[in-house]
């Protein structure tokens, strides 16, 4: 008998209720219908594969570290700057 692989996704308890709904409706699917996880072939995807070069990989082991040591942003910092970058993009292109 075949055993089912199984994964997590951990997302933070303060994260936003819309993406807590997407990842559940994301995974009652993959679950109720496993035929769509065959249909990903991450390791033959180029455009996936161009975004992990050697240099970004290279700058995530870096930023990691610094995650490590206590440098990180704050949900709140994260939140107020892309709401600035939002409300500008609105600004400049619904005008």
């Amino acid at each position: 008998m075949k055993t089912a692989m199984r994964f997590e996704i951990v997302i933070p308890d303060n994260s936003q209720p819309e993406l807590q709904a997407q990842f559940l409706s994301l995974t009652q699917k993959l679950s109720a219908q496993p035929e769509l996880i065959n249909s990903l072939i991450f390791d033959q995807n180029e455009e996936i594969q161009s975004m992990f070069t050697s240099e970004r990989l290279a700058h995530i082991e870096r930023s990691l570290a610094e995650v490590d040591k206590g440098k990180f942003l704050t949900s709140e910092q994260v939140n107020t700057h892309f709401a600035a970058k939002d409300s500008g993009w609105m600004k400049n292109n619904l005008q």
